[in-house]
């Protein structure tokens, strides 16, 4: 595939205009899917260990919309781990997202602006694990599940199930009531 010869070009042009290391597995591309990339990683602060992860995301531009004089990005994802680590700042996926829309919003990057008004996002399921508190685990943690979020100019609309798992062995709960 032609664009994963180049994949280390379009990750340094990335990085450059976005202000994050991302990397990613592999990119591609379709006529029917769209842009194929998998393994996306965006790291924060030279952590060794990826924030955000993303195991495969399409993205692709509805036809229709084109025609309506709109032009409507969609991107897909199947799979979605989020580590949430509270920095001086805020939370550092807060830090994250809000950088690079900024970015991109204020033409501060050379991403094109247009991809920015008509966005509709469709994740099958987000994990989000809080890693500050050393009594949570890997195991502890908020599913988003059939997660979509539409941005239409300057409104945005949020959907998703949301389930908080936390799994109790039965030795962490029998033994309170002996």
């Amino acid at each position: 595939n032609i664009l994963h010869k180049h994949k280390s070009r379009i990750e340094n042009y990335l990085n450059i205009n976005l202000g994050y290391d991302i990397a990613f597995k592999r990119i591609s591309f379709n006529f029917l899917k769209g842009l194929h990339i998998s393994g996306i990683s965006i790291f924060y602060n030279t952590q060794d260990k990826a924030p955000v992860f993303i195991k495969n995301a399409f993205m692709s531009i509805k036809i229709p919309s084109i025609f309506l004089g709109k032009v409507v990005l969609e991107i897909k994802a199947d799979e979605t781990q989020l580590l949430v680590k509270r920095e001086e700042d805020g939370y550092n996926l807060q830090i994250i997202f809000s950088d690079i829309y900024k970015k991109i919003c204020e033409g501060k990057s050379q991403v094109p602006s247009i991809f920015t008004k008509n966005v509709s996002v469709f994740v099958g399921l987000v994990k989000l694990i809080y890693t500050d508190n050393p009594h949570f685990q890997d195991n502890i943690h908020i599913l988003l599940k059939h997660l979509q979020i539409e941005q239409r100019g300057e409104k945005f609309k949020f959907n998703s199930d949301i389930e908080f798992k936390y799994p109790l062995q039965k030795s962490s709960y029998i033994s309170r009531f002996i």
